[in-house]
């Protein structure tokens, strides 16, 4: 477990004695049920604390269960898998699909992974400007399969859904606390708090993907993170690179600009970013 510290809440800006009264808490980096394994210490208020949480667990519950049941993968406060998850089937007489619980042993693991534009500052896209994926909540319709269960109401399902916006917001989550701890706050300007903290209108403009995306090979470790250094429209910018899934073939690198790098620090950088 690699360990850090920072002493204020890193989304708000408070610090015990300076307006706040109660021990601040240790953050992960990544999330636990991503089989995170990096703590910053004393770096978030009990009020973001409870915001972050939520957004994680609307980004995780959902769709990417299934792939939190891997063997091996950790569940916080040490909750057992749970034996059985959903999919929907189409209902008959018309009407909303149909919740059907699977055991996990039955349940068809389906791997699919989305691909979002470039993050829109490094292209030009104005705050407020209409920009990214149209619609919120995402999943997969699966028609005419094969899945690994012998009932016949699997041969058409559909996957529980993605809140793509919250799953933003977490890798938001991710990439500030990890540039804070590698870097420290003074060496850039952030630009994701308020993202993190509440339905930011510059979602896509700070959270995206990478250009001409290939398929990636898996890794023998659960995420893999770090950071580059962006220069874009004469403003350069502390981006920071993150996979999770990683050992999973096919899973994506996503990208978050994490903050504006002044000319003062940027030379302090230089051995902690890839430029």
């Amino acid at each position: 477990m690699a360990e850090y510290f920072a002493g204020f809440c890193i989304y708000c800006g408070v610090s015990k004695g300076r307006g706040y009264a109660k021990a601040l808490r240790t953050e992960h980096i990544v999330p636990l049920a991503l089989n995170g394994d990096m703590e910053l210490r004393e770096a978030t208020c009990e009020h973001c604390e409870k915001i972050t949480g939520k957004a994680e667990q609307l980004a995780l519950r959902g769709h990417y269960r299934g792939l939190r049941t891997q063997p091996g993968w950790k569940h916080r406060n040490k909750v057992e898998q749970p034996s059985e998850l959903p999919v929907f089937v189409p209902n008959p007489d018309g009407g909303r699909d149909i919740r059907l619980m699977i055991p996990l042993a039955e349940y068809p693991h389906v791997h699919f992974f989305f691909d979002l534009p470039t993050p829109g500052i490094l292209l030009g896209v104005q705050s407020g400007w209409e920009y990214g994926p149209k619609h919120r909540w995402m999943r997969l319709q699966a028609r005419d399969v094969n899945p690994p269960v012998t009932s016949e109401k699997l041969s058409t399902f559909a996957t529980p859904s993605l809140d793509l916006h919250s799953f933003c917001r977490m890798l938001a989550k991710i990439g500030h606390a990890y540039a804070i701890a590698k870097v420290g706050l003074s060496s850039f300007a952030p630009l994701l708090p308020p993202l993190i903290l509440g339905d930011s209108i510059d979602c896509y403009r700070l959270v995206g993907g990478f250009p001409q995306a290939e398929e990636l090979p898996a890794l023998d470790k659960p995420y893999a993170i770090s950071l580059l250094q962006e220069t874009a429209f004469g403003k350069t910018y502390l981006v920071a690179k993150t996979r999770i899934f990683a050992s999973i073939r096919g899973s994506r690198s996503y990208q978050t600009v994490v903050g504006e790098i002044s000319a003062g620090p940027r030379s302090r950088l230089q051995g902690d970013i890839n430029t």
